[in-house]
């Protein structure tokens, strides 16, 4: 055989060898980009916090108290008189965690009883009750309410942070306490109730 024809089969050979390989290779990657059966991946999210008792989601969490200045016999037996804020305990807070998916807001109506005395002296009143919101800007607006004897509406929610949000105001010293001209008035420590009623009915 010369020299020419052992080169050609040489060739030949060489290039069925090279085309063998790419084939393997192509099969192999073929076997190996096959796609399998979808699976999933699951948990499970609850309204709330993780407290049983509070299985909705949504919870007043607290309520102010208030101290005002003193008054005296002569001022509230001849005229109208309006006491400041000396002290307030608590914020208002309100905590919504039943979920963006909430189908309503939420709302907190106040009502406030006669104030009376350990000599069952009773007078009535009325609070101008006056907060600022804290934190997060998305949540219900600043307040400025009267609260009196008739149920009060004095916050609601705002639909943006409604279901996923902690609402808290803070009493500022805007906040007064307005007392009626009455002649039936004795010395002593007047103390009052106010009733704080929390609805899930607001409307946004």
């Amino acid at each position: 055989m010369d020299i020419k024809k052992l080169l050609v089969l040489s060739g030949i050979a060489l290039s069925t060898a090279l085309i063998l390989n790419i084939e393997s290779a192509q099969a192999d990657n073929a076997s190996t980009d096959a796609s399998g059966p979808d699976s999933q991946a699951a948990f499970q999210v609850s309204a709330g916090d993780g407290d049983s008792s509070n299985p909705t989601g949504l919870k007043f969490v607290s309520a102010p108290t208030f101290t005002f200045a003193a008054a005296n016999v002569k001022d509230i037996a001849t005229k109208d008189t309006k006491l400041a804020l000396k002290d307030a305990e608590n914020p208002l807070q309100i905590e919504d965690y039943r979920g963006s998916n909430a189908a309503t807001g939420w709302a907190i109506n106040a009502q406030l009883s006669q104030f009376k005395n350990e000599h069952d002296s009773s007078l009535d009143g009325t609070i101008t009750f006056c907060a600022d919101k804290d934190g997060n800007t998305t949540t219900a607006d600043d307040i400025n309410a009267s609260i009196g004897t008739a149920s009060q509406q004095v916050w609601q929610s705002n639909s943006n942070a409604q279901g996923t949000s902690t609402a808290t105001a803070t009493t500022n010293n805007k906040t007064q306490l307005s007392i009626p001209q009455s002649t039936k008035v004795s010395a002593g420590q007047y103390v009052a109730t106010i009733n704080w009623t929390l609805s899930n009915t607001a409307s946004n």
